[in-house]
C-alpha cells in the first residue's frame, strides 16, 4: 500500500493515501456545508466527489410549450470533484454542471479548476478556494437564468412574426412580458419624450426602484404563492473586507439568484399597503371577486398592423347577487352607470394598483396628467376589447398612499373628450413613422427653440463692486 508523510514530514507517523483522502473528504464536507446555503443540497457521491443540487431557479414555463418554447429546467446539478496528486502533493478541485447524463465544464471565463498547494495547507487554503468556486457557481446560475429567459423571448418574437402571439396569457412571468414584442403604454410614455429616448429605454431594459417595488407589491397581493420565487428581502449589508464577509455575501447571492432584491423598508411598505387593501371595504370586495390576475394581453387594433401589449393587474367579476348590488352601488355613486341594468353578472371590472405620494384629490389629478394615467386607461381598455372582452368598459385605479399612512383611494378616470384615445393614436402613428423611415430625426427638437427670459429676471439685483471692510477705525 502506498504511503505518504502527513504534514510534509512535520510528524513522524505515516498515513495511507486512503486515510489522507478520507481526511480531506471530512474537511470538504464540513466546509461545503458552511459555505453553501440551504438552497444547495450537498450530496456526497463517494470519496472526494460531491454534488450540489439547486432548486427552482425560475418559474415553470411549461404552458408555453405549445408555442415551441421548451420548459426550463427547474433543478440544476453540479459536481465538485477533489483530486489528490500524490506525487506533487497537491489537491485540485473541479466544478462542472451536469446536463442529462453528460458532464460539461462550465462555460465561464474564470477557470473552474482550483489548486491547493501542499497537503499540509489543505485545511487552511480550502475555504478561500471554495469561496472562489462559489463565485463561479453564482455567475453560472445567473448566466443560465438569463440565457433561458432570452430563449423564451426569442421564441415569442418568432411566434409574433407568424401572427400567432395575439390573445391573452395567464401568469406570464413579468420579466418576460416586459421583454416580449409589442408596443406598451410604458413604451408610449418613453416615445412621447422622443424616439431616441424610446430606443434607449428599450435597449437598456433597466429596472428602476419604483418598477421593482410595484412588481413586488403586485406579486405579494395578487400572486402570493410565487412571491418568494421572484423576490428576496435583503436583511443587512455585508462587509466584503474579510473572507467571512465574502462568504456570507456569496451565500446571500446564491440564495437570491434570479430574484429581485428588496430592502427591509420596502418590504415593510408592501406589507402595510396590502393590509390597507384588505381593510378598505371596496378593495377588499374587489380582491375577493378576483377572477384573473396578472393577465398579459397581446393585440392589434384599428390603428394598423402593429402588435401592442398590456398587463392587467386584476379582473373582477361579481360572484353573487350581493356582489352585484354592491358593485352597482359604487359604480352609480361615481357616475360610471346611471341605471342598475348597465352592470350585469357577466360584466367585469378591470383594476390597476399604484403606489402614490398622496391621495389628496389635487395631488392625484396632478399625477393623472403627469403620468398619463388617462392614456393608460384608454390603452388598457382597447387591449381588453381586442383580446379578452369586447364589451370592456369599467376600469378603476386603486391608489395606495406612501409615507406611513397607507390610505387607499379607488379612482375612476373621467375622459369625456377621449384625450387618452387621441394621444394614443398619435403615438402609434409616430412609432410607425419612425419604424418605417430611418431618415427622420429622433430627438426632441428639429428646429430652433426660443427660450424666453423669465419675468422675475427683471428684479434681479446685481451688486456692484464694493470696498472690502478692513476693520480699521475711522
Amino acid at each position: 500500500m502506498s504511503h505518504v508523510q502527513l504534514f510534509g514530514g512535520n510528524m513522524a507517523n505515516e498515513v495511507s493515501l486512503e486515510m489522507k483522502k478520507g481526511y480531506m473528504t471530512v474537511i470538504a464536507r464540513k466546509l461545503l456545508g458552511e459555505y453553501f446555503p440551504k438552497k444547495l443540497k450537498v450530496e456526497a457521491k463517494d470519496d472526494m466527489v460531491f454534488k450540489l443540487s439547486t432548486v427552482k431557479l425560475t418559474q415553470n414555463l411549461d404552458y408555453l410549450s405549445d408555442y415551441g418554447v421548451k420548459p426550463l429546467r427547474k433543478n440544476l446539478r453540479y459536481m465538485l470533484t477533489f483530486q489528490y496528486n500524490e506525487e506533487k502533493d497537491i489537491v485540485t478541485m473541479k466544478l462542472e454542471r451536469e446536463r442529462s447524463t453528460q458532464v460539461h465544464t462550465l462555460p465561464v471565463t474564470k477557470t473552474t479548476n482550483k489548486t491547493v498547494k501542499g497537503y499540509d495547507n489543505f485545511e487552511k487554503d480550502l475555504p478561500k478556494s471554495i469561496l472562489e468556486l462559489s463565485e463561479i457557481l453564482i455567475a453560472d446560475l445567473e448566466a443560465y437564468t438569463q440565457k433561458n429567459i432570452a430563449k423564451v423571448v426569442s421564441a415569442m418574437e418568432s411566434i409574433e412574426k407568424k401572427g400567432k402571439l395575439l390573445g391573452y396569457y395567464k401568469n406570464l412571468p413579468e420579466i418576460i412580458y416586459h421583454m416580449a414584442p409589442g408596443l406598451s403604454n410604458s413604451d408610449m410614455n418613453n416615445l412621447e419624450v422622443s424616439w431616441k429616448n424610446y430606443l434607449l429605454k428599450k435597449e437598456s431594459n433597466d429596472r428602476t426602484k419604483p418598477m421593482t417595488l410595484g412588481s413586488a407589491f403586485h406579486a405579494y397581493v395578487l400572486t402570493p404563492e410565487i412571491f418568494n420565487d421572484l423576490f428576496a428581502v435583503k436583511n443587512h449589508d455585508l462587509s466584503l473586507a474579510s473572507t467571512e464577509g465574502k462568504r456570507l455575501n456569496n451565500i446571500q447571492r446564491l440564495e437570491t439568484v434570479g430574484k429581485e432584491i428588496l430592502s427591509s423598508d420596502d418590504f415593510e411598505m408592501i406589507k402595510k399597503g396590502a393590509e390597507s387593501l384588505k381593510g378598505h371595504p371596496l378593495t377588499r370586495k374587489l380582491m375577493e371577486c378576483s377572477a384573473e390576475t396578472e393577465l398579459s394581453l397581446f393585440f392589434k387594433d384599428e390603428n394598423g398592423d402593429l402588435t401592442q401589449r398590456a398587463r392587467l393587474d386584476m379582473v373582477c367579476a361579481p360572484k353573487n347577487e350581493a356582489d352585484l348590488d354592491l358593485f352597482r352601488h359604487y359604480l352609480m355613486e361615481c357616475g360610471y352607470i346611471s341605471e342598475e341594468k348597465e352592470f350585469q353578472m357577466d360584466d367585469r371590472i378591470y383594476v390597476d394598483f399604484k403606489f402614490c405620494r398622496s391621495i389628496d384629490e389635487h395631488d392625484m389629478r396632478t399625477d393623472l396628467f403627469k403620468r398619463r394615467y388617462y392614456r393608460q386607461q384608454a390603452h388598457y381598455i382597447e387591449a381588453v376589447k381586442n383580446s379578452y372582452d369586447k364589451g370592456a368598459r369599467f376600469f378603476l385605479f386603486v391608489q395606495i398612499e406612501k409615507g406611513g399612512v397607507y390610505d387607499v383611494a379607488v379612482t375612476r378616470t373621467l375622459d369625456n373628450n377621449d384625450v387618452g384615445l387621441r394621444q394614443r393614436k398619435q403615438l402609434i402613428t409616430k412609432f410607425m413613422n419612425f419604424q418605417n423611415n430611418d431618415n427622420l430625426w429622433g430627438g426632441r427638437y428639429s428646429g430652433i427653440v426660443t427660450i424666453n427670459v423669465p419675468a422675475h429676471a427683471e428684479f434681479t439685483d446685481i451688486r456692484e463692486g464694493e470696498e472690502a471692510y478692513s476693520g480699521d477705525a475711522a
